[in-house]
């Protein structure tokens, strides 16, 4: 008979969990022995880092130049990624020829097969264009002059931040431009019904969204690590289809988007988790203001860098599936006692912690804990960050939003230069999870999670 060992749990008031003894085969130093990693089911795939190794390996993540700006970049080196007016150019001027505007529905079929995207020639208007530019400017100069300007770091290695990028995030809220695009409306967007039935072919008919903003590229910023919006999944069919909506014309000095064409067929031939078989150079696309991309989500990409005085403007919205959420949704549901009570642990795996994923106004970009924005959601004081401009009032730009009490807020708004109306204090989260440093919460859940 095996031997058993008391163990002590957290209590409910309203339904105790007893005390019980735990036999010897589950208590977690006996777990720990009976599990060496060679034993170990998946992990060695899974710490196998694929296909992120191979995409570091074969050059296409950000590495700071020695011989390059004070951010880095070298637009001297041919070899490097971003650099695409060379050889890589001359590679893909005899592996051609590659996706040009159409509005030819058949041939838009046949380029996103073959290369993972194509591009849909005036899918807006000019009056439509003018209509949703107009408002993504005037958001995001007047989120900038509220102080809510969501800026994303410009110097990644050389501990710089700059104002190079800008994400606006959470259109819904900000436009009825943004919510008419969100449904193809031909009356915001004129290709809506053709790009509806490329979707309706990709991820299929009950598609949602899981992502809509506008990303701004200004002088002075490095280029984007080449990388896939499905994550490491490979599979024949894309599991995301990305539209990319240009509002300027762009190309390779205004930060055109960096794309490998093919790359789709190759990383599903590579397989999951595997190393990835030697990829193409990248691209940057040439398009007209006005053009919509659509982009299987597993095609390697990145944005450029805008090496010219003006800003580039683009809409990025992801389609998914709809089984890839969560069955229940635990932001909403859970009890506020439950949540006021969940260790860090508890909160991670009820999607409280968000990382690159599961964000709210993009609260979520780094480790944020969303746990005090569903607090003041119960509260009834939760404040939204609506449609802003430069006419905005001394009232609307000055609001206590909610974001600013979150980590990215409060980060953010310690560099804010164009803030009209400067705080008295810089907010702080009331959530003393959230207070702990970000590097000393990854330590604590990466405990917590492989603790044996």
């Amino acid at each position: 008979m095996s031997g058993k060992q008391g163990c002590f749990m957290e209590k409910d008031q309203q339904n105790p969990i007893p005390t019980q003894e735990i036999p010897t085969e589950f208590l977690p130093e006996n777990v720990k022995v009976n599990s060496p990693e060679d034993e170990q089911l998946y992990t060695h795939l899974l710490k196998a880092n694929e296909p992120r190794q191979s995409f570091a390996e074969q050059g296409f993540v950000f590495t700071p130049s020695p011989k390059g700006d004070e951010n880095g970049v070298d637009l001297d080196d041919d070899s490097l990624y971003y650099n695409t007016q060379g050889s890589a150019k001359e590679y893909w001027a005899a592996h051609g020829p590659l996706p040009a505007p159409t509005k030819d529905l058949r041939q838009l079929r046949n380029d996103f097969r073959e290369f993972g995207y194509c591009l849909i020639e005036e899918a807006f208007s000019k009056e439509q264009l003018s209509t949703i530019r107009t408002r993504v400017v005037e958001q995001a100069a007047g989120e900038r002059l509220a102080g809510v300007g969501f800026h994303y770091a410009g110097g990644a290695g050389t501990g710089k931040t700059t104002h190079a990028t800008q994400f606006v995030t959470s259109l819904a809220n900000k436009g009825a431009c943004f919510r008419g695009f969100m449904e193809h409306d031909p009356a915001v967007v004129q290709a809506g019904p053709l790009i509806e039935q490329l979707l309706n072919e990709t991820v299929g008919p009950d598609f949602i969204i899981t992502s809509f903003i506008s990303i701004i590229a200004s002088q002075g910023g490095h280029p984007q690590s080449l990388h896939q919006d499905s994550g490491a999944l490979q599979t024949e069919t894309p599991l995301l289809c990305n539209h990319l909506v240009f509002l300027d014309d762009v190309d390779y000095f205004n930060g055109g988007t960096m794309i490998v064409p093919r790359s789709h067929k190759i990383l599903f031939q590579s397989g999951n988790h595997r190393p990835v078989k030697q990829l193409p150079p990248a691209i940057s696309l040439e398009a007209k203001a006005g053009t919509l991309m659509m982009m299987d989500g597993h095609t390697l990409h990145g944005t450029g860098i805008n090496q010219t005085e003006k800003p580039r403007h683009i809409l990025v919205m992801a389609c998914i599936k709809p089984w890839m959420r969560t069955q229940e949704l635990f932001p909403f549901s859970l009890d506020p006692e439950v949540l006021a009570n969940a260790s860090l642990k508890l909160l991670k795996r009820l999607c409280f912690i968000g990382n690159g994923i599961g964000g709210i106004e993009g609260h979520g970009q780094e480790p944020g804990i969303l746990r005090g924005m569903r607090q003041a959601m119960d509260a009834g004081n939760y404040v939204r960050i609506g449609g802003l401009s430069p006419s905005s009032s001394k009232e609307e730009l000055s609001r206590d939003y909610t974001w600013r009490s979150t980590t990215t807020g409060w980060r953010a708004s310690m560099n804010q230069p164009e803030r009209r109306y400067p705080p008295e204090k810089l907010w702080e989260s009331d959530d003393p999870l959230e207070q702990t440093p970000v590097d000393e919460r990854h330590k604590v859940l990466q405990e917590s999670t492989t603790r044996r």
